[in-house]
């Protein structure tokens, strides 16, 4: 279980330990369930980035919108 501190390696074990032939039923599912829970949180992360970036472009274009337009030139 310490290897999968590791960076890269930690990866390559949970997928060699989740879908190989050679792990106890108890290891298989660990990394099976970690992986899982991985995959929920980059979706969830990547989800929450989109959506926090259109609000701060939406308010950021109003707030543009209302600075140049009370500026004239």
């Amino acid at each position: 279980m310490i290897l999968t501190y590791i960076p890269l390696v930690g990866i390559i074990m949970l997928f060699v330990w989740a879908f190989g032939g050679g792990a106890k039923p108890s290891k298989r599912n660990y990394a099976r369930a970690y992986l899982i829970l991985a995959v929920i949180a980059i979706v969830l992360s990547i989800l929450f980035s989109i959506i926090f970036g259109a609000i701060f472009a939406a308010a950021f274009s109003s707030f543009s919108d209302t600075i140049s337009s009370s500026y004239s030139y």
